[in-house]
């Protein structure tokens, strides 16, 4: 027996399933969490560019936000390898994120399941156009370069010269920069 879906109704509803997890999760990060032991006051505010406020309990909801990129460039040709998902998960344990956070479990969601676009998007809404509005000119210089750095790095993972990347990832590596007002 097949289980799968007929045309692109298996599609649809797949994005439809994602969407509403990834939605779950992001909420959960702007909720307190049990695991969590940071004080009350430790919470990032800022708003982003429709005026809608944004809470981030701690720096660990902004660090899954800040490896969206990440994601997004290991998973740009349709599929990731090992090597890109042990530096993605590697650069979260440096952040600070624990398998126990509510930011690790949606940064493990979007290492499960490509979602170049939407994820690109959802980074750019809540981390960049966020950030934009509170951090100085230089600050955000260097966090566009560090990211990029990072982006590349991936990119290289898997085989590519940062001259030669495939068209896939030169076309992430554009919306990555892009991104950035």
């Amino acid at each position: 027996m097949n289980n799968e879906f007929p045309g692109d109704r298996g599609g649809a509803f797949k994005e439809s399933h994602f969407a509403k997890h990834n939605r779950a999760l992001l909420e959960q990060l702007r909720a307190p969490d049990a695991t969590d032991r940071t004080p009350a006051g430790d919470s990032v505010i800022a708003a982003n560019n429709e005026g809608e406020q944004l809470a981030y309990r701690d720096g660990r909801s902004l660090a899954a936000l800040s490896l969206a990129p990440l994601v997004a460039i290991a998973w740009a040709e349709g599929d990731m390898g090992d090597a890109q998902r042990n530096m993605v998960l590697e650069r979260a344990s440096e952040l600070g994120l624990r398998p126990a956070d509510s930011a690790y479990r949606l940064l493990e969601g979007w290492l499960a399941q490509p979602r170049t676009r939407e994820l690109l998007a959802t980074w750019k809404r809540y981390y960049v156009d966020a950030l934009a509005l509170v951090l100085p000119h230089e600050a955000k210089r260097e966090l566009k370069r560090d990211i990029l750095d990072r982006a590349r790095a991936i990119a290289d993972v898997a085989g590519a010269l940062a001259q030669t990347l495939p068209s896939a990832k030169r076309a992430v590596m554009k919306n990555i920069e892009r991104a950035f007002p």
